[in-house]
C-alpha cells in the first residue's frame, strides 16, 4: 500500500476500533483467538459470535491430477504480500537456509508489491533461488502446494490460517 495511506490507516485504526467496540450491536469473528483479541480491544464478550471459515474437504488428489514434487527442495510461501503476513521474514530465514542448502528454492505466491522482496533477495545473492508467481488462481495455488515440499505460514494475526488446512488436504 502507498506509504502515507498505510500510515494514516495505522493511526486511525484505534479510533475506528473504539467506535466499533462501543456502538456495534453484534460482532462476528472466525475464531476464539480473534474473539479474545476483540475483547482486549474493548468489545463486549456477550456480543461476539464465532462463525468458523468454511472449508471444502475435498482432498487435492480429487481436484487435480497427482503432481510430482519438485526435484529441488522447494519452500512455498502463499499469502498476500503484506507486513502482517511477514514475507520479509521468510526471505531472511531463506537467506540463511539457502547457504546451507544451496540447491533449495523458495516460491512466493500472492498478490502485493514484490519490489522490496526482490531487492532484498538480489542484495543478499539468492534471487536466482526465488520465484515470484504473483496472484494465483485456486488451481495454480493447489498445483504449487502439490509440487512444493514445505509450506511456510508466518502470519502474526491469524490463529490458524485457511492456507494451513488447504495444504494438508
Amino acid at each position: 500500500m502507498f506509504q502515507p495511506l498505510s500510515t494514516f490507516g495505522f493511526l486511525l485504526e484505534p479510533i475506528y476500533t473504539y467506535i466499533q467496540a462501543k456502538f456495534s450491536d453484534q460482532t462476528i469473528t472466525v475464531s476464539n483467538s480473534s474473539k479474545e483479541d476483540l475483547i482486549r480491544h474493548g468489545f463486549d464478550s456477550a456480543k461476539i459470535h464465532i462463525i468458523s471459515e468454511g472449508l471444502e474437504n475435498k482432498p487435492l488428489k480429487n481436484i487435480l491430477d497427482s503432481l510430482p514434487k519438485e526435484k529441488v527442495f522447494t519452500i512455498l510461501f502463499h499469502s498476500s504480500l503484506r507486513a502482517m503476513k511477514r514475507p520479509m521474514e521468510v526471505l531472511k530465514v531463506f537467506s540463511i537456509f539457502s547457504k546451507k542448502y544451496p540447491d533449495s528454492q523458495l516460491w512466493i505466491s500472492g498478490g502485493g508489491d514484490q519490489r522490496r522482496l526482490k531487492k532484498y533477495a538480489t542484495k543478499h545473492g539468492f534471487i536466482n533461488q526465488v520465484k515470484f508467481f504473483g496472484r494465483t488462481t485456486d488451481k495454480q495455488k493447489f498445483e504449487l502446494m502439490q509440487k512444493a515440499h514445505v509450506l511456510c505460514a508466518t502470519s502474526i494475526k491469524e490463529g490458524w490460517g485457511l492456507i494451513v488446512s488447504e495444504v494438508n488436504s
